[in-house]
């Protein structure tokens, strides 16, 4: 069977978004991943800083450890709203993929992506 330049063409382009959104998949993940390890450091940076404060000898070190706890503590709730946002692409890279490939799927089924 031949195909014809039309054919082919629709093919390249349908490999084409389908590299891109599993790209775009690939990215979010691995952002996913680094916001994950940030968050994980500066939920152990906050904990050792309230460790030091209750070991600290005078009121104002004290305070400065729990400062600096409050930073880290600001920063964990930074890198949660970022990697949420991260989750959310993810996850419609992953829904926008899924539903291409059911569209496709569904054509072969019925007879429609062959010729």
């Amino acid at each position: 069977m031949t195909k014809t330049y039309d054919d082919l063409r629709e093919a390249m382009e349908l490999n084409e978004v389908s590299l891109g959104r599993a790209g775009s998949t690939l990215y979010f993940a691995a952002q996913v991943r680094n916001e994950g390890n940030r968050l994980e450091q500066s939920i152990g940076k906050a904990k050792g800083d309230f460790k030091a404060s209750k070991s600290a000898k005078t009121i104002e070190e004290k305070f400065d450890h729990m400062a600096e706890g409050m930073m880290e503590l600001s920063n964990v709730l930074w890198f949660q709203r970022r990697m949420m946002g991260h989750l959310t692409g993810l996850s419609l890279s992953a829904a926008l993929t899924s539903e291409k490939s059911d569209k496709k799927m569904q054509q072969i089924m019925k007879g429609k992506g062959r010729r």
